[in-house]
């Protein structure tokens, strides 16, 4: 999904504290920006996405920040991964 009308700067806080007002009012109910920032970036590196791009696209100032903060992959994920891995690897001997 796009958000054309958020402009070319992107997120910003307050187009995001807009889009927060927006949604609440829809839902009637109020919800913290916080945590929603902490499950997007945690769900896109649960879900794959390289760190550096979560990191840029966060805004952080290095991916050290990304790492500290939204790295915490769940064991399931973790366990898929490697899976993955070494499928991959056994498929190209």
């Amino acid at each position: 999904m796009r958000f054309h009308w958020l402009g070319s700067s992107g997120f910003s806080y307050g187009r995001i504290r807009i889009l927060k007002t927006f949604v609440e009012e829809d839902l009637d109910m109020k919800f913290e920006l916080r945590k929603c920032r902490r499950t997007f970036g945690q769900r896109a590196l649960d879900e794959g996405q390289a760190i550096h791009d979560v990191s840029l696209v966060m805004g952080h100032a290095s991916v050290a920040t990304t790492q500290g903060e939204y790295a915490d992959k769940d064991l399931h994920v973790a366990s898929r991964d490697m899976q993955k891995y070494w499928d991959e690897k056994e498929a190209s001997e």
